[in-house]
């Protein structure tokens, strides 16, 4: 974990200014160069000590008992199942006091998944579910691997009376392997 002095804390989280601006990286689209597109950069909003917050209702998979719906032109498009849209939505109740601010550097995701039902579960389906939320929800920018680098320390377990999802969130130390 990094350690920050207060002036480099105060400095980095927007006490003091706006923060540092970088250019994003070049792009070729249909053969036509894109203009150079400056974006903050936002670091982790806690320098010294993990970003700790609870999801009180019992966690679900986003990929499982999804529905085809048919759109203009006859197109077939995807639509997560309505009991992940309900976790979504309770989930983002939730969180009301997570800072959304679309983090974009890279970071430790450990979460402890506590299910209401003894099925057997699948660990990465919950890790995608929660990582589209916290998309979804402002906290990450995206949910690729430079910003999701990684998920040590995550398990599933079960928990009949409380379901629910114990996230941390660190930042990622660069030469941590």
């Amino acid at each position: 974990m990094i350690r920050l002095s207060e002036e480099e804390a105060k400095k980095l989280f927007g006490v003091s200014g706006d923060p540092e601006m970088k250019p994003k990286k070049k792009s070729v689209v249909r053969g036509k160069k894109m203009p150079e597109i400056k974006r903050p950069v936002v670091d982790f909003p806690y320098p010294n000590c993990p970003l700790y917050f609870v999801i009180a209702t019992a966690p679900r998979t986003k990929k499982n008992h999804s529905t085809m719906v048919f759109r203009k032109g006859n197109r077939p498009t995807v639509l997560p199942s309505k009991a992940y849209q309900k976790y979504v939505k309770e989930a983002e109740a939730c969180m009301h006091d997570v800072p959304r601010r679309r983090i974009n550097v890279a970071m430790n995701v450990k979460a402890i998944f506590y299910k209401d039902r003894k099925q057997l579960g699948d660990l990465v389906g919950y890790l995608q579910a929660l990582d589209d939320l916290l998309v979804h929800a402002g906290v990450i920018e995206d949910d690729n691997e430079s910003i999701i680098a990684s998920h040590d320390g995550s398990r599933v377990r079960y928990d009949k009376d409380f379901p629910r999802t114990e996230v941390w969130m660190e930042r990622k130390i660069k030469n941590d392997a």
